[in-house]
Order: structure tokens, then C-alpha cells, then sequence
């Protein structure tokens, strides 16, 4: 062998020993990869981070219905969409507080804790919450209602997944369809129950009146209003709201068709809470309460919201208001506009009476920037 043939054959040997070696490195790279890869994959993900919860009505009901579907099939696809509300409420506050409490029925319409049901259901509340079919309760803030159409729309923030209700068309029904309504009559103890009937009138007009009715013989009782009527697909055709309470009249109810209501909670799902300084209270002046004539001007603290100015500050409900930093305040618009003019951070002195007795209470609190519906 030559110096020529030499120089080829150590080359050869050096490419075949190169070519080994980059063969093992890939089969280790590749090794490792795989290695990687596996454990990511036992490593839960989201497609979507930025998904949640949608503040938006639901196009479709999730499941598949037909005429020969059981309506218990039916009533268990629906009724964790259903929730009890309740109303505390106060009706005295001289010479002592006395709290009353009364509920109805309601239904969950967004992923995002949106809550439909009646007016005269949430009406004069100081604090209302939603009880879910599961027994979950959670406070609630009145986001938009029409006291006219006894339409309110509610919402919570829960800490869980929600079963949504779907809005139908009552366009679509007719008189002779079969209906159901699902909510808490008389007790909160009956949660869920469902009465079964018939439409007996579709979308009847009344008079005075800018709704449009579904007459049922579907039995409704207190505590039904603001519940769900829902037809044979699942589907929400109404809101239960009152039925007709007379000797010898038997099954007259009324249901609020989805075409009165579903423009109104369409329009209240994009409502964005107005920001501006306050304290956290809701209250009443007392010259619009039956205490007129017993007590000077001053606003009664009905509820305070949790970890707001006044709840830091030491206000408690049913204390009465009497001045801020000096200013006497006869009315809850008194007190917004004294503060509309101050900053977040800002310290007041607020004067108020507790224990509907003669002792002024002087506390600080520091104004803080909120979202309130109005």
C-alpha cells in the first residue's frame, strides 16, 4: 500500500468512525426527546389560557331531545341551571332592627354567573344571595333590572363550573304545548320541583302592559317567580311570574315570554359597572321610611360591601349617617355628591348614630374608587 492508498484508507476510516459517531448522538438526542416529550405529556394543559368563563347567552342547548324522550331525561339536563334567590330585606329600624328574609326561584344564563329572574322578587333587598341546585351559595349584585317588566338580571362569581339555561323562541309555541316550570315554591326546602302543564294561551297581551304572557296550567306558587318555564326541548320559554289567586280559580298562572325578556338580558350582559369614589354602603334616607316624624335627617346603612372604606372604617349596618366631615347629609345622593369631588386615598370623618340611640360613633374612613349599577 502506497502513501496514496494509505491517505484514502485513513480517511475512509475516519468518515465511517464520524459517521458512527453521529449516529450514536442522534439516537441519544432522540432518546432524550422522547424522554421529555413523555413527561410533558403527563403535565395537564389548556389549549386556550386566556379561556373563561363567557359573559355571553349560550346558542343551543348541550344536548339532544325528542318526542319520545322521558321528561325526567329532559328535567336532569336543566335543572342545575335553576337557583333559589333570597332576599334579605329590612322592615324596621326604630327603636330596634328587624330583618325579614323572602326568596324565589331563578335560572342561570352565562358561563360567567349571570342570573335571570324577576323584580318583585329582589325589590327593597339589603342583600341577596343565590343558592345553586348543588347547595353552593354566593352573594349576588343586582346589575340591571326593569321594575316596569318585573325583569332583574343578577350575578355571582363562582368558584366553579355553572349549567347554563338556553333562551328559546316563544314565538315558537303554541297553544296546546306541553310545558314545564322547575323552582322553589313555598319553601326553600323544595328546591327543584317541577310542575307539569300545558300553554293555554301563547303570548297573550295585557292590558297595560308591555310584556307578552304565556298562560299555563302549570301549578305556580310563591317562591316559583323568576323560575324558569321551560318546553318540551329544554328549552326557556318564559319567566314564572304570577298566577291568578281567587276562590274557585284554579291553575291560571302567567309566564313572561322569552320575546318580552331576552332583548332586555341581552342588552344587560355588555353593562359595565360605572367607577367612582365611594364608601361601600347601600342606604335609605330616613324621610322616605315610616320614621320621618320620629328621627332627624340622616341616611340608615342597609348593607356594606365586604373590605369597602366604610366596612374598614367600623360602619356597620343599620348605623344612621348623620354628616360627613361636618356636613349634614339628609339623603344617599348627599353623601355621593360630597365625595364626588375628593380622591381615592382621601380621609372623611363620618358622624352616625348606633344602636338607634342617642351615641355618635365619629369614624375614619378612606375613600376608595368602586364599580357600582346604577
Amino acid at each position: 500500500m502506497d502513501d496514496f492508498e494509505f491517505e484514502i484508507h485513513k480517511n475512509k476510516r475516519n468518515l465511517l468512525s464520524k459517521c458512527l459517531l453521529a449516529l450514536v448522538a442522534c439516537f441519544v438526542i432522540a432518546f432524550a426527546l422522547i424522554l421529555v416529550l413523555k413527561s410533558l405529556s403527563d403535565i395537564p394543559y389548556s389549549e386556550d389560557p386566556q379561556s373563561g368563563p363567557t359573559a355571553e347567552l349560550i346558542d343551543g342547548t348541550s344536548f339532544v331531545v325528542d318526542e319520545n324522550t322521558p321528561l325526567a331525561d329532559i328535567y336532569e339536563n336543566v335543572v342545575d341551571s335553576v337557583v333559589t334567590v333570597v332576599n334579605r330585606f329590612v322592615t324596621s329600624v326604630y327603636p330596634t332592627v328587624v330583618e325579614d328574609e323572602s326568596f324565589g326561584s331563578g335560572f342561570i344564563v352565562t358561563e360567567a354567573g349571570h342570573i335571570v329572574t324577576n323584580y318583585h322578587v329582589v325589590s327593597g333587598a339589603s342583600q341577596l344571595t343565590v343558592v345553586l341546585y348543588n347547595r353552593n351559595t354566593y352573594p349576588a349584585t343586582l346589575i340591571n333590572y326593569d321594575e316596569d317588566a318585573d325583569i332583574a338580571v343578577l350575578k355571582i362569581e363562582a368558584n366553579e363550573d355553572l349549567s347554563v339555561a338556553y333562551i328559546g323562541s316563544s314565538a315558537n309555541s303554541r297553544t296546546g304545548d306541553a310545558i314545564f316550570a322547575v323552582g322553589t315554591p313555598y319553601d326553600r326546602g323544595l328546591y327543584g320541583s317541577l310542575t307539569y302543564g300545558r300553554i293555554c294561551f301563547a303570548e297573550r297581551e295585557m292590558p297595560a302592559d308591555k310584556n307578552r304572557y304565556l298562560q299555563i296550567d302549570a301549578a305556580i306558587n310563591p317562591g316559583n317567580s323568576g323560575g324558569p318555564l321551560f318546553n318540551m326541548k329544554g328549552e326557556v320559554v318564559g319567566i314564572n311570574t304570577y298566577k291568578i289567586s281567587k276562590e274557585g280559580v284554579d291553575n291560571l298562572g302567567f309566564a313572561i315570554a322569552s320575546s318580552s325578556f331576552k332583548p332586555f338580558v341581552e342588552a344587560s350582559l355588555t353593562r359595565v359597572a360605572d367607577s367612582r369614589i365611594g364608601i361601600g354602603i347601600s342606604g335609605i334616607a330616613i324621610k322616605d321610611t315610616i320614621y320621618a316624624n320620629k328621627l332627624d335627617d340622616g341616611v340608615i346603612v342597609i348593607s356594606v360591601v365586604a373590605n369597602g372604606p366604610a366596612d374598614l372604617a367600623g360602619i356597620q349596618p343599620y348605623d344612621i349617617i348623620i354628616s360627613i366631615n361636618g356636613s349634614p347629609v339628609a339623603s344617599a345622593e348627599d353623601i355621593k355628591n360630597y365625595i364626588a369631588n375628593l380622591n381615592a386615598g382621601d380621609s372623611v370623618s363620618v358622624d352616625v348614630v348606633r344602636d338607634s340611640s342617642s351615641q355618635i360613633v365619629t369614624l375614619t374612613v378612606v375613600l376608595q374608587t368602586m364599580d357600582f349599577y346604577e
